[in-house]
């Protein structure tokens, strides 16, 4: 599976996740958004971004690639990724097939690690 796809269905699980437990879900209409959804829930408003990942390490943990990535007229811009522009992490777990939802504060500038016993 290439990495569109990969990323197209982390969207669609994360989304029907969101929707599954209460989230009012907002998309995008631009390809080059920043947010990849924006939720609403008990009054409060979410900027979410989605990652995949399929990456398991040594130790038992998985590896999100954090990065931001924005395309637009032929061009791809990637960019560190910044927590503070994001309320919610939403990771799909491939192998998994399991989301789960990280604070954005809590997830590093490089990588995220989720636990294997999710």
């Amino acid at each position: 599976m290439d990495r569109k796809t990969k990323g197209r269905l982390a969207e669609a699980k994360v989304i029907a996740y969101l929707i599954e437990n209460g989230y009012e879900v907002y998309l995008p209409f631009s390809n080059n958004s920043k947010y990849d959804v924006i939720t609403f829930k008990d009054g409060l408003i979410k900027r979410v971004s989605i990652k995949f990942t399929s990456v398991k390490k040594k130790s038992g943990t998985w590896k999100v690639e954090m990065r931001q990535i924005f395309r637009g007229n032929k061009i791809i811009n990637i960019n560190k990724f910044d927590s503070k522009e994001y309320d919610l992490i939403a990771v799909y777990i491939g192998p998994k097939d399991k989301v789960i939802l990280v604070n954005a504060d809590k997830a590093t500038t490089l990588a995220l690690y989720t636990k294997d016993e999710l």
